[in-house]
């Protein structure tokens, strides 16, 4: 009986914590959209809610501006179009990793300003197209951006003092980047930039950022190293990768790209095996092994880069390019 009495009253206190941890602190409208703060008191949970836009905040302060310094986490959930331009500027408080749902078209000014407590690998998903001004300045705890392949440009002060950034992948269709875009990002290692023709690049953009780095280019590499301000980088070189997961043909997929710790491939069921390997640039290989149907294959240990894939099954051979980010 004590022991029954113990359970049920642990699993009470359980419930209560639970209760107590979603209780609804406040609450409203956001343009289109609702946004929810959760959670016990210093400790909050902000959520954004809905289909369509949320409002932009240029005049006045968002309705959450006085909890700012208590939000400890962010979701932006599925349905959200727009975030509002300074919606989440100041909330330094914000801890983790911000994901962006890829509902998402427009991310405006200065919406994540001096949210520095954000980290970990920022990507913008491929329904974004447009990247304001000022809008990740100082977010020095993402280590890694990639953008989506619908973004066009990206905004003055885009990601200006971004210390933390150590890798960048810029997205094939982005024609323009902004005055002082990447300004400050000082801490850079490598630049991943997909697009055929050099974007266009204003003063400034790349001030502070080491030139020694290399800068894998998707287009011609003679084109980048005539281009106003990408002529700055010394080592430029072909590195055309995607950023999303590989489908090659018959059904053989390849996932993640990049990535970090794991590659996985799934081959479709009539395939029995396959020979992989991965080289270096310079053709020495790393890894070669054989694989059933699924396989998933640890590159934790090789350095950040570009690397070559080759893989053999009965009938066809695929070869590419996928990228290994630490």
């Amino acid at each position: 009986m004590k022991k029954l009495f113990l359970i049920l009253t642990v699993a009470l206190c359980f419930c209560a914590a639970n209760k107590a941890t979603a209780q609804v602190v406040a609450s409203g409208q956001t343009g289109d959209c609702t946004w929810t703060l959760t959670g016990p008191d210093g400790n909050y949970t902000l959520t954004i809610s809905g289909t369509g836009a949320m409002e932009d905040y240029v005049e006045e302060s968002p309705p959450w501006y006085s909890y700012q310094n208590s939000i400890r986490i962010l979701i932006i959930e599925q349905g959200v179009t727009t975030i509002g331009d300074r919606a989440f500027a100041g909330c330094s408080d914000l801890t983790g990793a911000l994901t962006i749902p890829n509902s998402v078209m427009t991310i405006g000014d200065m919406a994540f300003f001096n949210c520095f407590g954000l980290t970990g690998s920022l990507i913008i998903p491929n329904s974004v197209t447009t990247i304001g001004e000022y809008t990740f300045y100082s977010c020095n705890g993402f280590t890694s951006v990639t953008t989506g392949n619908s973004v066009t440009t990206i905004g003055y002060y885009a990601f200006s003092a971004c210390h933390g950034l150590t890798s960048v992948t810029v997205g094939n269709s982005v024609t323009t980047i902004g005055e002082s875009a990447f300004y400050n990002c000082d801490g850079l290692t490598e630049m991943y930039v997909q697009a055929a023709t050099p974007p266009s690049v204003s003063y400034g953009a790349f001030d502070s950022v080491p030139k020694s780095i290399p800068v894998y280019v998707c287009g011609s590499v003679e084109a980048y190293q005539n281009a106003s301000r990408w002529r700055e980088f010394t080592n430029i070189v072909y590195g055309c990768v995607g950023i999303e997961d590989v489908s090659l043909e018959n059904g053989v997929t390849l996932y993640p790209n990049p990535a970090t710790d794991y590659i996985n491939i799934v081959l479709p069921e009539h395939v029995s095996y396959a020979g992989f390997t991965l080289c270096d640039m310079q053709g020495r290989v790393l890894i070669r092994r054989e694989i059933g149907n699924r396989a998933e294959i640890s590159v934790g240990g090789l350095a950040a880069g570009v690397y070559l894939y080759n893989m053999t099954t009965e009938r066809q051979q695929y070869r590419g390019k996928i990228v290994i980010r630490n």
